[in-house]
């Protein structure tokens, strides 16, 4: 029977377990020099090419700022391509640059 008690208990195991995930993913990405968050992204992008940095912002449901320091240091990394929308100047067109994609056939 679930009761509140088992709820607590799972969502302890479940917090755990993400941690250690975490950690393993973050030791697997250190030769590359990117962590988990930063491997979200990039997996995001490889989903949805040219995707716009205000729709990456609402699929992560983080603060805008965050997702623009993570883009920006993918960016300066060489795994991220950040170009200005032809249709509308104020938007930016993300996509992966030889190296993002080639990231996500070695992990």
């Amino acid at each position: 029977m679930v009761t509140p008690a088992n709820d607590s208990d799972i969502l302890k195991w479940l917090s755990i377990a993400n941690r250690y995930t975490r950690i393993a993913l973050d030791r697997r990405l250190q030769p590359y020099r990117l962590n988990a968050s930063m491997y979200y992204y990039i997996l995001r992008l490889h989903e949805q090419p040219r995707m716009t940095q205000d729709r990456l912002i609402s699929l992560t449901y983080l603060n805008p700022s965050n997702v623009t320091r993570a883009v920006n240091q993918l960016v300066n990394l060489g795994y991220v391509r950040k170009n200005q929308s032809k249709n509308d100047k104020r938007v930016y067109e993300l996509s992966l640059t030889r190296r993002g994609n080639s990231s996500i056939l070695k992990l």
